[in-house]
């Protein structure tokens, strides 16, 4: 592997944050609180089977130091419930799941702590009909709340007819030895995380002649979201079918479904989609089955969202700009020169040559990359330009990513420094701040 591309696969370091409390949610843009359901078939064929999905941020809560005085110093807690109550159509309340929220942190709040998210699922067995879902998570500390009562649910019942399926969820499926075909739910309600994303559709079948006649074929349609809008049609026949009912195992942390015995005619569907070739964009999976006599279809909406995208990337002026420092003129001629279908496309093959896993179209390096660039900016940039990776300081960083070491001088009548020591390449880089404006000159580079 190229020099360059084991530097980029180095991985950033992260200054830890110093608030006594977590307070982040609490103003601005509030944390971002999810749930979904899940249609099952269950032995009793009277009931529907549903199962609530969710995801709830740690920043959601507020993490105060424990009363007990002989608490460690840098231990944190939060305290919170979580309750699910679902009406029928009279606006009586059937069905309900409280559950209390306690978590612990161990030191200062960070960039990596403030993604965490609690997980889980709830399941309801209940009669055949329509729902509302009154979805509530309480955090005892602040008082904060969040309440969703949007949202309705159809319990499915089993229809008695030879193929029935019920509407199929996103997971991957774990066929490792240690854990014979657990299906792993991507839980983020109808979206998918770019770069995150292996499997396909799981769904339940009631099916007495699947092993011999089972038909299956997807069509996936859409559309990305980058520069120019590319469409896709992709279709396929594949899938496996497991013995058992879908059965949730795990329901707290991240969720697990495994089949469970069952009588003969329960089959587990799973048909694997190529998710690691979709980019952001706004897709459908179109899904149909037939065993010679009877036929299912069914459609589902999707978004493949990247949510931690670097910010430079968003910018086209700015993320061809940064490739300055890789970049051939040939190749930055082909990037920024005609349509910008074929500048994307020249962005593309650029970045294909330099990713180690060419079986996913996310690129490991390419994001590397960016994410430098952001630091770039955000650490070296003047206050009213964002060029703060056309610096000295900027393009060092990217180039090697941070420091082992930074040791500052500021010494009376003479010109502030900064030098940067690498034990990874051997290398210390000497920067001169010589006129006072905040932008730090490489005057010198030494081999260690």
């Amino acid at each position: 592997m190229p020099r360059f591309t084991l530097i980029l696969l180095l991985s950033l370091s992260v200054s830890a944050l110093s608030q006594e409390r977590s307070d982040r949610g609490m103003q601005g843009t509030p944390a971002l609180v999810r749930f979904d359901t899940v249609h099952l078939f269950g032995n009793d064929s009277s009931k529907g089977y549903i199962g609530i999905h969710y995801r709830i941020p740690e920043s959601f809560f507020v993490f105060v130091r424990p009363n007990d005085i002989s608490a460690p110093r840098d231990e944190f807690l939060a305290r919170g419930q979580l309750q699910v109550e679902l009406f029928n159509d009279q606006d009586v309340s059937v069905a309900r799941e409280i559950r209390p929220i306690a978590l612990k942190r161990t030191g200062r709040p960070s960039v990596e702590t403030e993604q965490n998210e609690l997980e889980g699922a709830i399941p309801f067995a209940l009669a055949p009909g329509q729902y509302h879902i009154v979805f509530e998570v309480d955090d005892l500390e602040s008082g904060r709340s969040f309440v969703d009562k949007k949202q309705k649910v159809q319990a499915l019942a089993l229809s008695p007819k030879s193929l029935d399926l019920s509407p199929p969820f996103f997971a991957s499926l774990d066929s490792t030895q240690q854990h014979e075909d657990r299906f792993l739910p991507f839980n983020h309600g109808s979206s998918v995380l770019f770069g995150h994303a292996h499997g396909g559709m799981v769904s339940q079948v009631y099916c007495p002649h699947c092993d011999s006649s089972l038909d299956v074929r997807w069509t996936l349609r859409g559309h990305t979201e980058n520069r120019s809008e590319e469409r896709m049609k992709l279709d396929g026949t594949q899938f496996e079918l497991i013995a058992g009912l879908l059965t949730l195992t795990r329901k707290e942390g991240p969720v697990v479904y495994e089949p469970a015995q069952s009588n003969s005619d329960w089959r587990i569907l799973y048909v694997p989609l190529p998710m690691e070739d979709l980019e952001p964009g706004h897709y459908t999976v179109d899904l149909n089955a037939t065993d010679g006599k009877e036929h299912f279809k069914h459609e589902i909406s999707f978004r493949v969202v990247w949510p931690d995208r670097p910010r430079s990337l968003t910018d086209w002026d700015i993320t061809t700009d940064a490739l300055r420092y890789i970049a051939t003129p040939a190749e930055m001629d082909k990037i920024l020169s005609g349509s910008s279908e074929d500048g994307l496309r020249a962005f593309k093959t650029f970045w294909r040559k330099r990713d180690p896993d060419t079986t996913s179209v996310y690129n490991p390096v390419m994001v590397e990359y960016y994410r430098r660039v952001d630091e770039a900016i955000r650490r070296f940039s003047t206050v009213k330009e964002r060029d703060g990776y056309k610096t000295d300081r900027g393009r060092i960083y990217i180039l090697n990513g941070p420091p082992t070491k930074i040791d500052r001088s500021v010494l009376p009548g003479q010109p502030s420094r900064e030098i940067w020591t690498y034990d990874n390449i051997g290398k210390q880089f000497v920067f001169t701040e010589k006129n006072k404006s905040g932008n730090y000159i490489l005057t010198q580079t030494v081999n260690l």
